[in-house]
């Protein structure tokens, strides 16, 4: 309150006056203002992780009317608006310069009058957004086929791609031996992608191709191959023999006599293992003889 007292020069005493003709005032205001509430959150489908070109927003609510405050989030000035009353927002964008781990921020406030607050930097909900723009990568890859020599796979044989991620990642889109695989995560960022040989499965080395996608959205090129030069050939042909003589060691070759010996001679269309050949009516002794 504002009260004048006036005598003029020859004494006379006027009534205290404590208002003003024009209906002018002027309010005191000392308080410093603040924020009631803050939070942030990005535009990505997790809203506490941002990718490369993400937006970032601040929303936040001052106690009183303030002035436009200054804003700085992902190290740069954000663009600041007022939708409504006290509430504002403050946003930017991720960018090649941004610095990746928790979005950082600061908000400098000033009332009408000029009372200005030492800056905010935290939310009031516990709200955080982590900026990762490293895509992920995988850190072993390895197949193997359940046949007895893991490096091949025949009809019906299971191929299993075995695979590390570099970070958390969503479920991978796994192709193997020219299908979608069956996906599984063991543990942690462990993962594995089995495929079956069937029909219409290609013969040759197995094919394969992981698409990695992390949590915040980063996806990085396919993967088609092995981190320790793993393999698996596919091989559905049955094998046959080209050639198949029988002779004996009598000076009669196509005639044998007690204790002479008979010998199958052939040749495999492929490499196989030791066959099991009955000669005689008894199991014969099996040579490979290489050329």
């Amino acid at each position: 309150m504002v009260a004048a007292s006036v005598t003029d020069l020859v004494g006379n005493t006027v009534s205290a006056v404590t208002t003003t003709s024009d209906s002018s005032t002027v309010t005191v205001d000392k308080t410093l203002p603040s924020l009631t509430t803050v939070a942030i959150a990005s535009n990505n489908t997790d809203t506490a992780r941002a990718k490369l070109a993400n937006t970032v927003t601040l929303s936040f609510t001052a106690n009183e009317a303030i002035q436009t405050p200054s804003v700085t989030l992902l190290g740069v000035a954000a663009t600041v608006a007022n939708p409504s009353g006290n509430n504002w927002t403050a946003t930017a964008t991720v960018g090649a310069g941004t610095a990746e781990g928790v979005a950082a921020f600061s908000i400098s406030l000033t009332d009408l009058v000029g009372n200005t607050v030492s800056a905010f930097t935290t939310t009031s909900d516990s709200s955080t957004v982590t900026v990762d723009k490293t895509l992920p990568s995988l850190t072993t890859v390895a197949i193997a086929s359940n046949n007895t020599d893991t490096a091949r796979a025949k009809l019906a044989n299971t191929v299993t791609l075995s695979f590390t991620a570099n970070e958390a990642i969503q479920t991978p889109s796994v192709t193997l031996l020219g299908v979608a695989a069956t996906i599984a995560n063991p543990s942690g960022n462990n993962w594995t992608a089995t495929a079956t040989v069937g029909a219409g499965t290609e013969e040759g080395v197995a094919a394969f191709s992981i698409s990695v996608t992390d949590l915040v959205g980063n996806t990085a090129s396919a993967v088609t191959a092995t981190t320790n030069s793993s393999s698996v050939t596919v091989d559905k042909t049955l094998p046959s023999l080209t050639t198949v003589t029988i002779a004996s060691d009598n000076a009669n070759t196509a005639r044998a006599k007690l204790a002479n010996t008979v010998t199958l001679s052939f040749t495999a269309s492929e490499a196989i293992q030791t066959p099991n050949v009955t000669l005689l009516g008894v199991a014969a002794t099996i040579a490979n003889l290489i050329s």
